[in-house]
């Protein structure tokens, strides 16, 4: 039979990382004054609700700092990681900030019609701001969010409810008199 033979990068090992080598490597460097931080250094960063650990990208001298994004620990926030290294010790700082909502579309279906809607500029995350159903669907009434989560827009209808049409008429009988 014939068989496909794995290329060269289906078979490539997996990078594996020996966490107790990391810690151990850590735990021996030199400690003095002057020490750098190699690169193998890490320090754990927690940007929102997500944990995780920010790594060096080359040894990083004693006193010397080196920035990385707020995004590479959690995709729903902006901002800067720094790292310092003080005598051989890594440490971070972060300034992250949930993204904002900034003149992002999202589609919004109202009674079988669907509008892309734009959010308004200055739009922050943990924001929610109202609009009228009426701009998706002319026949509506009431009025739907739009709220604004770590960069993400979502909107909700639950407030939105058919109106009357306009060709809509009911007949009112009043003392044996009727109209419509």
């Amino acid at each position: 039979a014939n068989e496909e033979v794995p290329s060269a990068e289906e078979t490539a090992p997996v990078e594996v990382v020996d966490v107790q080598a990391v810690a151990a490597s850590q735990a021996a460097a030199e400690v003095s004054a002057e020490a750098s931080c190699p690169q193998t250094f890490g320090v754990i960063v927690t940007v929102g609700s997500i944990q995780g650990t920010a790594f060096l990208s080359a040894d990083l001298e004693h006193g010397s700092t080196e920035s990385g994004l707020c995004s590479d620990i959690n995709a729903g926030y902006e901002g800067a990681i720094t790292l310092s290294c003080t005598a051989g010790v890594l440490k971070a700082s972060t300034a992250c900030v949930p993204k904002g909502c900034d003149s992002l579309s999202v589609d919004v279906t109202i009674g079988g019609t669907t509008s892309s809607i734009t959010s308004s500029a200055n739009f922050a995350s943990g924001i929610t701001k109202t609009r009228d159903c009426s701009e998706v669907h002319a026949d509506y009434s009431g009025t739907y969010t739009l709220s604004c989560s770590s960069g993400a827009l979502t909107p909700s209808i639950t407030s939105c409810s058919p109106g009357c049409s306009t060709s809509d008429s009911t007949t009112i009988t009043i003392a044996g008199t009727s109209q419509s």
